[in-house]
This record gives C-alpha cells, structure tokens and sequence, in this order.
C-alpha cells in the first residue's frame, strides 16, 4: 500500500481520502481514482526532491507535461487535475501548505502536448552494445530490457521489490499486474540477480528493492537515467532518446 511513498506523505494521503470519502461523500470509485491520482503525483514529485510543503505550481505543470508525454487523453489529465487542486486544498485548509502553493494549479493548455516520438528498434540495440558485462552493466542491462518490453515509468522500474520476480515462472508483479517476461529479457533479469546483485549489496543487511547502485542502496531515477545518458552518448545517436521515449524501444 502507497509504495515509494514515505511514512508523512502516506499520512497526508490517508487523512486526504478519509475526508473526502467521509464529509465530500464521494464514491468509492472516486476514491480510488483520486487515491491513484494523488499517490502518483507524489512519487513524481519524491523523485525531484520536493516535499507538500515546498511544492509550487510549477511543479504542477510539469508533472502534467509528463503526462501529456505519455499520451495520458485529456479526461484522464483533466482528473489529475482536479485530484491534485482538491487535494491542495485540504492541506491548504489544514494550515500544512502556504497559500502561495495551492492557488493558480491550471491545467496547461492542450498546445502544451508534448508528442512521444517512436524510435526504430536498432536504438536499443546500439544502447545495449555500450553496456560492459561487468556488475553495475548487468544490472543496466536488465533494467534496460525490463524497461523496454514492460513500458513502465522509471520511477515503477527502480522501486521494483525483488519478491516481485518469479524465477520459475518468468513472472513479475508491476502495479498494472503480473507480466510474464520475454525469454531475452528474463535472460538479462537473471544474469543480474545470478551474478551482479550479491556483489552490488556488499555486506549490507538485506534490500528489498530490486534494483541497487554501487553503494547497495536502491538506485536511484537520476541515477539510471545518468547512466543511459552515457551510453546514448557512447552509441553516438545525438539527442533523440528522452525518458518519455526510452520505453518506446523494442527489445
């Protein structure tokens, strides 16, 4: 329950839905799609560094470009919308955010889309040629290809629980549901977690988070995207990967 979130903000939220499911006497289905809403744009935001309390409208409008970048429709941004200025406005009224942060949350005008461009599948195989079998390489590899055939958000990619993955049945549990991995991708997943993960997590006591850096903490979405933006830059394919078209490669 509110996975990547920290213990302050799943409070914040839990007092959101309860007020809104008590005294709005909203549907459960309303709930639920707020709940949704909200735990989404608070993982966004976490990933930035900023916390409620610091969080200006322009961080708003941001996280909507996102989602204009990933082709989210209009009805399900407008929701987003107004799942976030409701949601202002109860931390506002409960004195845990300033003015200045809750008022002018406009939703960016449709002009604003940003268009998601395909790019041909030998991208990701230039990428995936830069990578070295060497510790953290395995593990990129993985990430890569896990990126590529599941099409989550970066920000889903890193928080992955490592009892998430099946090994005998090439399952693995991701917030949209169970996904059966592709031979290749599976293949990477597991060279990763046979011979990379143990050496990544020194003798620190046991991670959960699938995925780790160099100091066995859980990897960071700064910390990968940096590591793609090197290889892109050794696969010398100029500007034409972002993090918004990254999952549109084909492994």
């Amino acid at each position: 329950l509110f996975k990547g979130l920290n213990f302050k903000m799943r409070e914040q939220l839990l007092s959101f839905l309860e007020y809104i499911k008590e005294e709005k006497n909203f549907s459960d289905n309303t709930v639920v799609s707020y709940k949704h809403d909200i735990e989404n744009f608070m993982d966004y935001i976490n990933d930035i560094g900023i916390n409620l309390k610091d969080c200006k409208p322009i961080y708003v409008e941001d996280y909507i470009k996102t989602l204009y970048a990933n082709g989210r429709t209009n009805s399900t941004i407008a929701r987003n919308v107004a799942s976030i200025r409701c949601f202002f406005k109860y931390m506002f009224a409960k004195g845990l955010i300033s003015k200045d942060s809750e008022i002018n949350l406009k939703m960016p005008k449709a002009e604003k889309k940003i268009k998601r461009e395909t790019l041909p599948p030998e991208i990701f195989d230039k990428i995936l040629f830069q990578v070295p079998n060497s510790t953290s390489g395995r593990r990129d590899k993985a990430m890569l290809s896990l990126l590529s055939c599941t099409r989550i958000s970066i920000s889903e990619l890193v928080s992955i629980d490592i009892d998430s993955f099946n090994k005998k049945t090439r399952e693995i549990k991701l917030k949209s549901g169970i996904v059966i991995l592709p031979y290749n991708a599976f293949a990477y997943l597991l060279d990763y977690l046979d011979n990379s993960r143990k050496l990544l997590l020194l003798d620190k006591s046991p991670v959960k988070t699938l995925f780790l850096n160099c100091n066995g903490s859980p990897l960071s979405r700064q910390g990968f995207w940096k590591t793609v933006k090197k290889y892109i830059k050794m696969a010398k394919i100029g500007d034409s990967v972002t993090l918004q078209n990254l999952k549109s490669l084909k492994l």
